[in-house]
């Protein structure tokens, strides 16, 4: 969202002045140039200015018109490199939902394919490393050009993710080892679960802090993404569909961050449904009759 451009027309009237006072100036030089080669009235003469004084004035005048066009670039550059402000900040943070919606249906569906399995198969690697998340580099963001209270809410979201995507790749380690006891696999995928919804909640948090307000459109905007890519991950059939599931994937209200967003039973069993529907959908597409299209390697 741009300023207005009314808090910048104190400059754009300086800028109109100079422009105004080079037009006058040329046009004052014309007058006695004309004057001088055609009707001879000594117009020129009757300003006290030589000759020197008017190639010093058009001189002038051209060193003027060329530092107030360079000004004026300068400042269109300026404009063009504008710091972005909180809008834009909540936007990019309400995007990162697409990327939650999608690793809690990776999550879950892997971690029900591995029921019963976790001594004897574990997942290939490219299938988990694809559920690492880089959702906010703050790095990448000069910190001069983001307000200090906001840097520091980024580099959390960006430390929780790095830890995030550790923990994948110490799972990955133990999911792979015919060594590690089972309940330390179960634990290890449990403990991705609720660092997962951990950077959820966060990146709430950071919202509210960045709009504090504006909560209840922040609530809004987020409940909205949530709900838009969680569709995008059902088939139609399943959309279409309105019968209440009984869940095997997720414990009664026990999702705080999903609680913030739908604070009826009713909201909240709806989203999780949908989930469900969604986690379904997903596992159908992992398995084609004894065949598994999530690559379950044999420990050995």
């Amino acid at each position: 969202m741009k300023k207005p451009r009314i808090s910048k027309s104190p400059k754009h009237l300086f800028r109109i002045s100079i422009i105004l006072s080079l037009i006058v100036l040329f046009v004052v030089m014309v007058v006695c140039i004309y004057d001088h080669v055609v009707t001879n009235s000594n117009v020129a003469k009757k300003l006290h200015l030589d000759i020197w004084d008017w190639f010093a004035l058009l001189v002038a005048a051209f060193s003027l018109l060329l530092t107030t066009m360079t000004w004026w670039s300068q400042d269109q550059t300026r404009e063009n490199t504008t710091r972005l402000n909180t809008e834009d900040y909540r936007r990019i943070l309400v995007s990162c939902y697409y990327n939650i919606v999608r690793n809690t249906i990776n999550l879950y569906s892997l971690s029900k394919c591995l029921e019963g399995k976790y001594s004897r198969y574990y997942p290939s690697e490219e299938y988990l490393q694809k559920m690492k998340l880089y959702l906010f580099d703050a790095s990448l963001i000069p910190s001069q050009n983001t307000p200090k209270d906001y840097y520091g809410n980024f580099q959390r979201i960006e430390e929780l993710c790095r830890y995030f995507n550790y923990h994948i790749d110490a799972t990955q380690k133990h999911l792979s080892s015919g060594f590690i006891d089972i309940d330390i696999k179960k634990r290890d995928m449990e403990t991705l679960k609720k660092m997962h919804w951990l950077i959820a909640s966060e990146i709430l948090k950071t919202i509210d802090f960045i709009c504090p307000n504006d909560m209840d459109k922040n609530i809004k905007m987020v409940r909205n993404k949530f709900i838009d890519n969680t569709k995008r991950f059902c088939s139609e059939s399943d959309q279409q569909q309105e019968t209440d599931k009984t869940s095997s994937f997720f414990n009664e209200r026990g999702i705080i961050f999903l609680t913030k967003l739908f604070n009826t039973q009713q909201d909240y069993d709806t989203i999780i449904n949908m989930l469900i529907s969604a986690i379904e959908s997903r596992l159908r597409e992992f398995h084609d009759g004894d065949n598994s299209k999530i690559p379950l390697i044999p420990i050995r």
